[in-house]
């Protein structure tokens, strides 16, 4: 519900294994830019953005299987790392956040499905954020909500558990950073409200495409399928999803969009960025020819069973320094020329352009250390 820049959306990601719809909803137009990039260069397909108060989601009636609410804080867990994290620290600013909590709270009590699980979860230490705000929660919602043990989350949780089975985990209990996680089931499911009109049309190319957007035509889609199956070893049958063609001033670019964008929960809720890019499309006669991006193949390139060379350390190090590799401890036969796939102990790093003995560096200049 609050969630750039991402790093708890991207270990769900990394959890669930593309298997779920990940709906990462962020506030900030700034912050929701960083957790977008975080979400390609690791390689996510199957998850949607969203820009909206997170309050917002008291509209949308029992629909999500579980929901995390990394809520906004003051922040005091984090001193150890940033010396400025209490330059603005006050008990007004306490008091004033924690009511937001607490509507957040129950934002999210509406939109969970009755048997989900929700987590809440700061990175502040105060009691007025933490076990009074859960307090505060369950007391409205004693007989549908009930709080889930987590005291043995991980070896010693037990030592950090409160008296609503959260955990309170301060600094010098494993010389960490403070952090307070609390984990709900709910029990009941509430009445939807029948003054609500969520038949609203999302103005949504990806739903309905036009403009930019279109189908792509069965021949680039054979030709697609063709390519990976000929040149990577992998059957595009193993994706599931939504395939768009967006066509800009000077190229297309094939894309594979979540397959639940035709759920209902889309005519209300209002994404922002999803889908991951796959390639650019070129023509050269009557056929289509593919240049994979770096983000499809950090997603798939595990997939792989053909065109993949597995590089050392060294060689990992001068790569994400942006220089190619000439040479590498592993040659290449001489019929790998062309694009093909670094990995590293099975990881996916990226692509290569393979030319005899040198490996021309394709890294996204964002991912290239300074």
């Amino acid at each position: 519900m609050a969630s750039a820049p991402g790093s708890k959306s991207t270990q769900l990601a990394a959890i669930t294994q593309q298997n779920s719809l990940i709906i990462a909803n962020e506030l900030s137009s700034s912050r929701l830019k960083t957790l977008a990039h975080n979400f390609r260069r690791s390689g996510i397909s199957n998850y949607v953005l969203t820009h909206q108060d997170g309050c917002d989601f008291k509209s949308i009636k029992n629909q999500f299987d579980a929901i995390l609410l990394d809520a906004p804080c003051t922040g005091e867990g984090t001193i150890r790392k940033d010396k400025k994290a209490l330059h603005n620290w006050s008990l007004e600013n306490i008091i004033k956040i924690s009511q937001l909590q607490i509507q957040l709270l129950q934002s999210a009590y509406s939109a969970l499905k009755p048997g989900g699980i929700l987590v809440y979860s700061t990175c502040t230490l105060s009691r007025e954020e933490n076990e009074q705000v859960c307090q505060h929660f369950l007391q409205d919602h004693e007989h549908d909500m009930e709080p889930v043990t987590l005291s043995n989350f991980f070896p010693n949780a037990d030592v950090a558990v409160t008296e609503n089975q959260s955990l309170k985990i301060w600094p010098h209990f494993f010389d960490s950073e403070g952090f307070f996680v609390a984990c709900f089931l709910k029990k009941e499911a509430i009445e939807q409200n029948p003054n609500k009109n969520n038949s609203e049309i999302v103005p949504f190319n990806y739903i309905q495409p036009s403009g930019y957007w279109s189908v792509p035509e069965s021949h680039l889609l054979h030709d697609y399928s063709g390519f990976m199956l000929d040149y990577f070893g992998f059957e595009i049958e193993q994706l599931k999803g939504q395939y768009l063609l967006k066509t800009e001033k000077h190229a297309k670019i094939l894309w594979l969009f979540p397959e639940q964008l035709s759920h209902p929960l889309f005519q209300s809720l209002k994404p922002n960025r999803c889908g991951i890019k796959i390639a650019d499309v070129f023509t050269k006669g009557n056929t289509f020819k593919f240049r994979l991006s770096h983000e499809f193949c950090v997603a798939f390139g595990p997939l792989f069973t053909a065109k993949c060379i597995e590089i050392s350390a060294n060689e990992l190090a001068e790569i994400y320094k942006g220089k190619d590799l000439t040479g590498p401890q592993s040659l290449s036969p001489p019929s790998l020329n062309g694009d093909a796939i670094l990995r590293y102990q099975n990881f996916v790093v990226g692509l290569v352009r393979v030319m005899g003995l040198r490996y021309k560096n394709n890294l996204p200049r964002e991912l290239i250390a300074n």
